[in-house]
């Protein structure tokens, strides 16, 4: 049915955000789906969307999805920090938000707070402060809420940490 929907979505919007959102979150393995479906579509449509959409930001929302599994059972920043993982972060920010073609469109802030949380997590401090920075305090409560507590109190604890490790602008 999720299927189905998607593809009558995509008919009349093909890059539609929320019917991309919602097929992605049924492929996740919490959901009846599983990490390789997940990645897939991810990647599949970061490479296939226009920057301007956003949708490459999927990628990393895959990550996030993947460290939560993995956290509940260990240290998920591990997996945030392997260089293959980092990679994919930054190729899904060149294909988003730093990319020229990019466009903020309602809800542009999930973008550069789904982006900020995996590189705060795995340290990448300086691709972290450049999406706080354009934040400001524009916080989203996903994905923050997935730190536990308040997802304001959880992004000015990252935004903090960040700043205060950070090279870049220091």
């Amino acid at each position: 049915e999720t299927q189905r929907r998607f593809g009558e979505a995509v008919a009349r919007h093909r890059w539609h955000v929320g019917a991309h959102g919602r097929l992605f979150m049924q492929l996740c393995a919490k959901w009846g789906g599983s990490d390789e479906l997940m990645h897939r579509f991810a990647e599949e449509t970061a490479v296939a969307a226009p920057p301007a959409t956003g949708l490459a930001v999927l990628v990393a929302e895959a990550h996030v999805e993947r460290w939560l599994v993995i956290n509940r059972g260990g240290d998920g920043r591990e997996y945030l920090r392997r260089p293959e993982t980092l990679a994919d972060l930054h190729t899904a920010a060149g294909r988003s938000v730093r990319h020229p073609a990019y466009r903020r469109r309602l809800g542009w802030q999930r973008d550069h707070n789904m982006l900020a949380l995996p590189f705060w997590l795995a340290g990448a401090y300086d691709a972290a402060a450049e999406l706080f920075d354009v934040l400001g305090d524009q916080v989203t409560a996903w994905p923050w809420s997935y730190l536990g507590g308040t997802p304001v109190a959880a992004f000015a604890r990252a935004r903090d940490d960040t700043y205060r490790r950070r090279t870049a602008g220091a």
